[in-house]
């Protein structure tokens, strides 16, 4: 985990603390377990730079009907 947050951290320019929530959220929004994304991050299987993507990515708010 600490390897993965380290990776997420250097890309971003982020520190530790804040690169967490970012693995956390792409494993949630996948429903995955955050230790599998995390050796996946660290094995090279999946970017980092991805991983910055999904947590920068806006939510469009649905119009409600009038």
């Amino acid at each position: 985990m600490e390897q993965a947050k380290g990776i997420v951290a250097q890309l971003g320019t982020r520190d530790m603390d804040r690169a967490f929530p970012v693995l956390r959220r792409y494993a949630r929004d996948r429903s995955e377990r955050l230790s599998h994304v995390a050796q996946q991050v660290v094995s090279g299987k999946l970017a980092g730079l991805q991983l910055l993507e999904h947590g920068t990515a806006k939510v469009v708010p649905c119009e409600s009907p009038r």
